[in-house]
């Protein structure tokens, strides 16, 4: 295991394990697009913690440009892998047969992310040859 500082990273270990928690938006309990809600919100960036819309377990098989459309919405612009920044809102697919994107994860610097699983509390990982495999956007809210 690759230990890291938190500190360097800007992260506040508030944010790490907290427990996942479909539609969840707070600190006892989030997903994916929370967490990114509520780690922007910390960082003064303030977008709406969704769309609006109920959000099912399997949101992204009815609808699998959910969650892309709504950032749109929001003024997101696309950046390239080599242009990454902290704060940086990073789109992955469920694999290379279906290409929905149902996970996403916060930058905190050019190679770690923030995230949370299903099943899993919220940590930090690095942009490894895994999650690269599974990448399909690089958005920028600002």
């Amino acid at each position: 295991m690759i230990k890291i500082n938190h500190k360097d990273l800007k992260v506040k270990k508030k944010f790490i394990g907290i427990k996942y928690k479909l539609n969840g938006r707070d600190f006892k309990g989030t997903d994916c697009l929370g967490l990114i809600w509520l780690f922007l919100k910390d960082n003064g960036i303030d977008i709406p913690e969704s769309d609006g819309l109920p959000i099912s377990k399997d949101w992204w098989r009815h609808d699998p440009n959910r969650y892309i459309n709504g950032l749109y919405k929001l003024g997101a612009e696309n950046v390239f892998v080599k242009e990454i920044e902290r704060l940086d809102i990073i789109l992955f697919i469920n694999s290379a047969t279906n290409r929905a994107i149902s996970h996403s994860a916060i930058m905190l610097n050019k190679g770690w992310f923030l995230h949370i699983l299903e099943n899993r509390k919220s940590e930090v990982q690095i942009m490894n040859k895994y999650w690269l495999s599974r990448l399909d956007s690089i958005l920028r809210i600002r």
